[in-house]
Formats: C-alpha cells, structure tokens, sequence
C-alpha cells in the first residue's frame, strides 16, 4: 500500500511541480492533465508549462490530484493551489469560462419568441435552473473523468492477468479478474449519487442549445444520442427502483453489473451533453471593424513569417474552426483567438489575450467533436485477439541455431491473417487508419498528412513483402550457425573465441523471388 505522498507545489519562483513517488501510471496521468517531464541529472523535473497564469495552473494542478486520487494514490496538494472556484472538474479539451465569468440565461419570457426552443407539441421548453447548470455541466464532465480512471486501472489489471493468448487462467486468475470487475462495476454508485438526479436537467439543457443553433445535417444525431442517453438513465432507475436496498455483497454486485451498461453510455457520451449544454453562454464581444483589421493583418503577416504557433483548434456551433495561437513578435507573445483556417483569407481575429486561459474563457464555446467511426466505443471491453511482440521474436532469433527457426520469426511478424496478425500488419492499419484520420479532417494540412501515411502504407506493403521473401530464403535453406560460436558458461569465465576462416565462403545467387509468399 502507498504511503509517500505525490506533493504538487508552487516553488519560490511561482513553478508548480510534482514530487514524491511517482510511477509510470501516476506520470501518465499528469501527462493527462498537462504536467510536463524534463529529463534531470539524478532524475526527472515534472512541472506545468510557464506563464500559462495561476488561475490555469490551479486548474490543472486540481485535475491532476482528482485523478491521482481516484486512481488511489495520496495526494499532498498545496494549499496555494486551491484558489478560485472549488471545482474538481478537468478542464475541456477546448478552454472553459470560469463559473463567475459565465453569462447566465435571461428568464425565459412568458410567451415564446423566435429564439424560445419548442417542444413537439409546441410548448416552450424549459430552462433548468441557471446558476446550478455551470455547476452540472462540472459534476458531469467529473463523472467522466473519475470513470475513465476506474476503466483504465481493471483494463490494466486484466491486461496482467492475461497470457501471451491473451486468456485468464486458472482459479486464482478468474477471482482476480472478477474482483477488477466488480471495483469497476462500483462506479455505478458514483453516478448514482452525481449525476443522476441532474440527468434530466442536464438533458434538457443540450436539448435546447441544439433548438438555438443554425441548423445542421447532424443535430438529428446528436439528439438521437441524447434519446439515448434519456433511455440509459429511465433503465437505471428501473434497476434501482427493483433494488432499492441490497441486503448483502452479492446482492450490490448484481445491481452494479445491471447498471454498468447505462452507466458506461453515460460515460461515453456526456462530453456531447456537457459541450451542448455550454452553449448557453455567450462568448466576449467582438471587436470594432478597425481593431479586428489591425488584427487580421498582424496575424496574416506573421503566418507568413512562421511565428504563429496554434495550440489547440474546436469547432464552434457556426461551424466555424476555433483556433488559440500564440503571436510572437520579438520578445512579445499574444495569444490570438482565430475563426477559419489558419493561412487562408478567411481566417480572422476573434480576440487578444494575455493568458491562454483567459483566451480560451472568452472563446465561443465548442460544439461535440466528431468521431472516425461512429461503431468504435472506447469503454467497450477490448478484444482478446492475441498478439505476438517485436520483442519476442526478436528474443526468438537470438535464441536460434537453425536458420528455418529465423525465418519461422519473420513469417509471424508479417503474418496477416487470421487471430494471430504480426506486428507488421498491425502498424499498416496503424498508419493506414492514422491516413483515414487525417482525410477526415477536411483541412488542407489534413489532407497532406493522409497522402503521407497513405504513401507511407504502401511502402510498408512492399517491405513486408520482402520480408516475407527473405524468410522463405532463409528457409529452404535450412542452414546452421558453425560451431566456433559457442555459448558462454554460466559460472567460470569464458574462453577466448577462436578466429573464424579469414576467407569467407563463396557468394552465391540468391534463389528468385517467385511470388508464392503472397500465397502463404
């Protein structure tokens, strides 16, 4: 059991860093949350990045101890770094406005105007209660973080539990394997008691944001995910209403397994509920005609001149791309907030700001960001299809005398059907999948990366081929490694390795590549 603290602390000079124990899963989750490791004599310096402003840093620094601590490891989490807002919510991959700077909804007129969304029946939906909604949109954007925590550590524990087959084994390994289940199984009482008597507000909530935007081919579906969303927790109630009180362990674990499937879509889908339901509020005022023209021009020119570095990109509910990028003229550094893509004519200066964090509150909120394939669930169990590592076989080629044992190690590297697929084919579908990615993002430099690994993956076709070839060769050959090179003892010393022939063999035409690789 962990008893060292990990300490995240401000220094003297105002640096937040992190000390103590810190593993490779507990560095990972800092990673996560935006801590960087630098490379140190004696060890490593994990920080946050400079000049990102303290109320960033608090931020990031309380994401980070919510994580650590969910994932179980005690946390020291200085006091100076728990100003602003008691929030335990990670901050959202595009920046979020501070609860006190958020715009709250106007009352709802008592007659519906043109920009009051309507129900089926024609019946004015109703706003939730608006100071408690910047609060629901945190608890659930927790919900999903604290989830994928608990997710990641049974993945984890499973992942060890299971053979080169990727099989669990044994009694002892099937108890642990259902105890890591039954832990992640828990986390059904965490959105019991979080989320599930705001769900419907919540809901509500999105639903009407959706009404307020300029329509799009994709607001159908977003409300059939939220349909769905209203069918998970209906199902989740059903389950608690027919099991109020669990009387015992086995009867709680029964009840947990029933709500995981409704608690787990929740998971998958609430950054869609929150994203939506923050586009109630307003972002900052645009600038004068004059301003946004000096502007434009300041960030054309320095496009141009390579010193307008984007940090991160969103769409906004105009379906406009939202870009903060840093300008950087001589020891000045702005940070811009951009409308379109960068480069073109149509880009345009939303904003300027001296602080990212600022930058990103006062930025159009975004909408949900898309997916590759709609079918792809990241919660869903994963497959137990088994995998044979680089680093195996490359143990079996230093293990081998024979030379068919060599080339027994290169056919499975590019093997390519069946359950056991080699390392090869699995890095074409990487970058093959890597290609269709980029293609999906419908941006010029999207396209150029796609055509790049596209050619990439073809390149990688016609070096398994060769491969394959080599191993035949190696193969019918059924050659031996000569006597001279003997293995070392275990205890004494080892003798002095005896020269080999100063004259090599006679080099002989390699037997013609005849095509039936591809066959194999």
């Amino acid at each position: 059991m962990r008893s060292d603290p990990i300490r995240i602390t401000r220094d003297a000079l105002g640096a937040v860093e992190v000390g103590g124990p810190v593993d490779a899963f507990a560095a990972g989750l800092l990673a996560r949350a935006g801590f960087e490791t630098h490379p140190m004599l004696g060890g490593v310096w994990i920080r946050l990045p400079f000049d990102m402003g303290e109320a960033w840093e608090n931020e990031h620094a309380g994401w980070a101890a919510t994580m650590l601590t969910a994932a179980r490891y005690p946390v020291d989490l200085d006091p100076d770094l728990r100003g602003g807002p008691a929030t335990t919510s990670p901050p959202a991959s595009a920046p979020r406005r501070a609860p006190d700077a958020t715009a709250m909804w106007p009352a709802p007129p008592n007659q519906p105007t043109a920009r009051t969304p309507l129900n089926a029946t024609g019946e004015a939906i109703p706003h939730p209660t608006t100071p408690e909604l910047p609060v629901l949109i945190d608890r659930l954007r927790d919900y999903r973080l604290r989830f994928s925590v608990i997710h990641l550590r049974c993945e984890t524990a499973l992942n060890q539990l299971r053979d080169r087959h990727r099989n669990i084994v044994g009694s002892d390994g099937l108890s642990a394997a259902q105890a890591a289940r039954d832990e992640r199984n828990r986390v059904a009482e965490l959105f019991r008691n979080t989320v599930l008597p705001h769900a419907d507000t919540l809901l509500d909530a999105a639903r009407s944001a959706i009404e307020t935007m300029p329509p799009a081919p994709h607001h159908a579906a977003w409300r059939l995910l939220l349909e769905d969303l209203a069918h998970a927790t209906n199902e989740i109630r059903s389950v608690l209403a027919a099991a109020p009180s669990p009387t015992g362990q086995e009867q709680l674990k029964a009840r947990d397994m029933g709500l995981w499937p409704y608690v787990r879509a929740w998971a998958e889908h609430s950054s869609i509920v929150s994203d939506l339901a923050e586009q109630h509020r307003a972002p900052a005022a645009p600038l004068s005609a004059d301003e946004q023209r000096e502007w434009n021009d300041r960030a054309q020119a320095a496009w141009h001149r390579g010193e307008l570095d984007a940090s991160q990109r969103w769409h906004d509910a105009e379906g406009r791309m939202i870009t903060l990028a840093y300008l950087l003229e001589g020891d000045e550094s702005i940070i811009l907030v951009l409308a379109g893509e960068l480069g073109t004519p149509q880009m345009q200066v939303l904003g300027h700001y001296d602080t990212e964090y600022e930058a990103g509150q006062s930025s159009p909120p975004q909408v949900p960001a898309g997916v590759l394939r709609p079918d792809v669930h990241p919660f869903a169990p994963r497959s137990s299809e088994s995998e044979v590592s680089l680093k195996d076989l490359t143990r079996h080629v230093v293990a081998a005398q024979h030379s068919a044992d060599v080339a027994d190690a290169l056919l499975i590297a590019v093997e390519s059907e069946g359950s056991e697929r080699g390392p090869l084919p699995r890095l074409g579908e990487l970058i093959s999948t890597a290609a269709e990615f980029a293609q999906a993002l419908d941006t010029q430099r999207g396209w150029r990366s796609a055509a790049r690994l596209g050619a990439l993956a073809q390149q990688l076709d016609v070096l398994s081929r060769e491969v394959r070839a080599a191993a035949e060769e190696l193969e019918a050959a059924i050659d031996v490694l000569p006597p001279h090179r003997t293995p070392h003892p275990l205890f004494l010393p080892p003798a002095p390795r005896s020269a080999p022939s100063a004259t090599p063999p006679p080099c002989l035409p390699g037997r013609p590549y005849s095509g039936s690789a591809l066959r194999r």
